[in-house]
């Protein structure tokens, strides 16, 4: 198993986030925000794997004004939903999950960690 991980800190509000100098291609990431961010927002976090990903934030505004989650999924040349994280170049890119609810602002800070089995 091969694991990197580490921290990132938006600079602007609604900033794609860009993770570069992976060593390997992963089979799952996980990103979660570790920054103290308003009562509005209670946490974001996203998951990536090859065929299913998930992001959302949880707290009772986003759920009282119909925000569960942003899915995407993709199988056998389907897909289904918006990508809010996916690979690119040696790295990975994840976006607000919503831009009234659930964005990324300037100053939140985000740990992540991305695992290849063998």
């Amino acid at each position: 198993m091969q694991i990197q991980k580490g921290t990132v800190t938006a600079t602007v509000d609604n900033q794609e986030i860009t993770i570069t100098g992976l060593s390997f291609i992963p089979n799952i990431i996980l990103v979660r925000i570790i920054s103290d961010i308003p009562t509005v927002a209670c946490s974001l976090c996203w998951v990536y794997t090859p065929y299913a990903r998930f992001s959302t934030r949880t707290d009772s505004n986003g759920i009282s004004a119909g925000i569960t989650g942003t899915n995407y999924y993709a199988d056998k040349g389907y897909t289904k939903g918006i990508a809010r994280i996916e690979l690119v170049d040696e790295g990975f890119k994840f976006l607000s999950t919503d831009t009234s609810y659930g964005p990324i602002r300037q100053g939140d800070q985000f740990e992540w960690i991305a695992i290849k089995y063998e």
